[in-house]
């Protein structure tokens, strides 16, 4: 994480004049995979992981580990557009492990934003990604979504984070709704709850 900010912190202040995208991902439900098929296989997942991110971005990019299960990326001299078609399509790779001669998949969330037109430092950069971070997390994962201002990368509160890890440790399925007759809104659905209605994510 050091190292990663540091080489951020230098591309930054050394080429202000472009535009660059800064990347948060993590592995979803990554600690029910350590739970279940041991930390010996999270580890591979991790690696198997961080060497598709170096297949796919290691010709413009500064990767990096900030620990756990969450990734880094700064993609050079670049901007949303020209790399929303890479990032989706890296977010949606068909990625399994192995356990016991059976694979299993897995899948991950990102979030993104750009500089200068997200942020005006890199410790904003990676705020904003972190906060689209977080709202894909909040829409139910295994996506990717880009900044906008409407994310507050200062929502990432404790009742935020209470009310994801409660709600998929329950043994049911739920949904908070906004019953407006003109501006009706899912505000959260759990994962069983998604599971059930036969959708991919929120």
């Amino acid at each position: 994480r050091m190292g990663f900010n540091e080489q951020l912190d230098i591309y930054i202040s050394e080429n202000g004049d472009k535009n660059c995208i800064g990347i948060l991902l993590d592995v979803d439900d990554f600690k029910i995979i350590n739970d279940m098929y041991g930390h010996g296989v999270g580890d591979k997942v991790l690696k198997h992981l961080a060497e598709s991110m170096r297949d796919t971005f290691s010709d413009n990019a500064i990767l990096g580990r900030n620990g756990g299960d969450e990734f880094c990326i700064l993609l050079k001299d670049c901007n949303v557009e020209d790399m929303r078609q890479k990032i989706e399509g890296f977010c949606k790779m068909n990625r399994v492990f192995r356990y016991k001669g059976e694979e299993y998949t897995y899948s991950i969330s990102m979030g993104y934003a750009e500089y200068p037109v997200h942020a005006k430092s890199q410790l904003q950069l990676m705020h904003c990604a972190d906060a689209a971070l977080y709202e894909v997390k909040l829409r139910g994962k295994k996506g990717s979504l880009v900044y906008d201002e409407g994310f507050d990368p200062e929502v990432r509160t404790q009742l935020g984070f209470a009310l994801r890890d409660i709600s998929e440790n329950l043994p049911g399925a739920f949904i908070i709704y906004k019953a407006d007759y003109t501006d009706d809104e899912i505000l959260f659905a759990n994962s069983e709850l998604i599971r059930l209605a036969g959708c991919e994510n929120i």
